[in-house]
C-alpha cells in the first residue's frame, strides 16, 4: 500500500499505485500515474471543476465536488488511461488524452436511498 490514511491537498501527483483501502483527497485535481483502485476526491470543498487523471483506472467509486460516480469492471476503459470530470452535472470518463467528445461514456450516479 502506498498511502493506507487519507491526505488532503490543493492538487496532488501521485507517481505510484493507489491502492484498495488507500483514500486521496485533493481540493484540485488529482493525476495518478500508476494504478488507482483506491478512493479518490477531486475538488474535496465542492469544486466540480476539478478533474481526476489515472494511467490504470481500477476503482469503483471517484469523488469530484459533490458528484459520486460508480465505476464498471466491465466498461472498455477499465485497466486503461482515463480522465474523469464533470460536465452539465454528471460524472464523464473518457480514454486519456480525449480525443472526442462522442467516445465519452457517463459513470453510474448512486440512487438517493
Amino acid at each position: 500500500d502506498l498511502h493506507s490514511f487519507p491526505t488532503r491537498r490543493s492538487s496532488d501527483l501521485w507517481q505510484r499505485h493507489v491502492n484498495d483501502g488507500a483514500e486521496i483527497c485533493a481540493s484540485g485535481h488529482i493525476v495518478v500515474l500508476g494504478r488507482l483502485n483506491g478512493l479518490v476526491h477531486a475538488g474535496s470543498g465542492g469544486d466540480e471543476n476539478a478533474s481526476i487523471v489515472a494511467r490504470s483506472m481500477e476503482a469503483l467509486q471517484v469523488r469530484i465536488g459533490a458528484r459520486i460516480g460508480s465505476l464498471d469492471k466491465s466498461a472498455s476503459w477499465w485497466g486503461k488511461k482515463v480522465i474523469i470530470k464533470v460536465e452539465e452535472g454528471s460524472v464523464l470518463i473518457d480514454y486519456w488524452p480525449a480525443l472526442k467528445k462522442e467516445n465519452r461514456n457517463e459513470a453510474s450516479q448512486p440512487s438517493s436511498s
